[in-house]
């Protein structure tokens, strides 16, 4: 298992997990402020990629910070996560323009989940370049993307194998 990066740590671009509206949701730190004010408390700017249509962004210091998911140069399968949704959990995977998408059918626990997000990264690499597909908001979570791949009959959504 990969050593904990220090959330203090991460760079402009890295994906971290912030408390946003009482949730800890994955964000995109989108700038380093520095340290500021009294003390030098440094803050980063996050964007929270959703909604798809206003995602919004907010100031917070690091050390409210509670993990690093993925930094630029990261493998892709690093990109993958799983979120609670509803009953279970879905897997999901943030491509490099910060777009979050559900990649996985609800599962049971969050480790099936993650294991399926994964697989699913594996699978659309050696099929070809991920942001070829097109990105479109979820059928059943329209707060989260969905990824698309043009077939004969039209789109169809792209999810792990069950």
């Amino acid at each position: 298992m990969a050593k904990a990066r220090d959330p203090a740590e991460a760079p402009v671009d890295a994906l971290v997990v912030a408390p946003v509206c009482s949730k800890d949701l994955p964000v995109i730190i989108v700038e380093d402020r520095g340290p500021l004010g009294i003390g030098g408390r440094r803050i980063v700017r996050i964007m929270q990629p959703i909604p798809i249509e206003a995602p919004s962004e907010t100031e917070l210091p690091v050390d409210l910070l509670k993990e690093v998911l993925w930094v630029p140069g990261d493998p892709v399968e690093q990109r993958t996560w799983a979120e609670q949704v509803r009953t279970g959990w879905v897997g999901t995977y943030t491509d490099l323009d910060g777009r979050l998408a559900i990649v996985t059918k609800e599962k049971t626990t969050r480790d099936q989940a993650l294991r399926a997000a994964k697989q699913w990264v594996r699978d659309a690499e050696k099929e070809g370049e991920v942001h070829a597909y097109a990105w479109e908001p979820h059928p059943q979570y329209p707060w989260r993307f969905a990824v698309y791949r043009q077939s004969r009959l039209g789109p169809k959504l792209i999810l792990a194998p069950a």
